[in-house]
């Protein structure tokens, strides 16, 4: 995917391998996550112009792309396959790190959003690659309250991913591409609403 949709609140740079303690790596200039009401300045992409907003959702699958196949495990390390997917109909894919700050700031307002809009079919799957850091997410997905799954990113969930964390992505119950660009920033619960309804209708 050579384009990125949004920088809608904030981003970290994602570096091959996050330090062992944790920190914070370097975001992308803009205002703070928890500032939900007002539109967020798009801050500059470091290698070329950030694009224009866009919330209109294509109303079918993208044709061209790769597909996406779950054959990875959960925290926990049971398999998470194509069937945990259950009955839904909208596949949203949050990869985001436990040493991002923008990232772990929305884990909340993703876990509304997934609670508000799980029985009109949306499934949040969130999805992180850094090694050794198990802990720390299972300690962050219980401060958070999260009850969708998180499970760790493999190569099927990868290739969708951006030089920058949190990335989102949506697809249809099959694993075809539904998002013409990913979403690249975190974001405020208004967003999400809006880009998720657009889906949904």
């Amino acid at each position: 995917m050579s384009a990125l949709l949004l920088f809608s609140v904030a981003a970290c740079a994602k570096t091959p391998e996050a330090p062992a303690s944790g920190p914070e790596a370097p975001s992308a200039e803009s205002e703070p996550a928890s500032k939900p009401e007002e539109p967020a300045a798009h801050p500059e992409n470091p290698s070329s112009e950030s694009e224009e907003a866009s919330s209109d959702a294509p109303e079918e699958p993208v044709s061209e792309g790769p597909k996406l196949i779950f054959d990875t495990t959960d925290l926990e390390g049971n398999a998470f396959t194509m069937e945990n997917l259950g009955d839904a109909t909208l596949i949203m894919v949050n990869m985001w790190e436990p040493w991002c700050g923008p990232c772990v700031n929305e884990l909340p307002e993703l876990q509304e959003l997934y609670e508000k809009y799980k029985d009109e079919g949306l499934l949040i799957v969130g999805a992180f690659s850094t090694t050794g850091m198990d802990g720390e997410v299972a300690q962050l997905v219980q401060s958070a309250g999260l009850t969708y799954p998180v499970v760790k990113a493999d190569a099927n969930i990868l290739q969708f991913a951006t030089q920058y964390v949190p990335t989102t992505v949506f697809f249809d119950a099959e694993g075809n591409l539904l998002s013409k660009e990913p979403v690249v920033g975190a974001n405020n619960l208004a967003g999400w609403e809006e880009i998720v309804k657009s889906y949904l209708e």
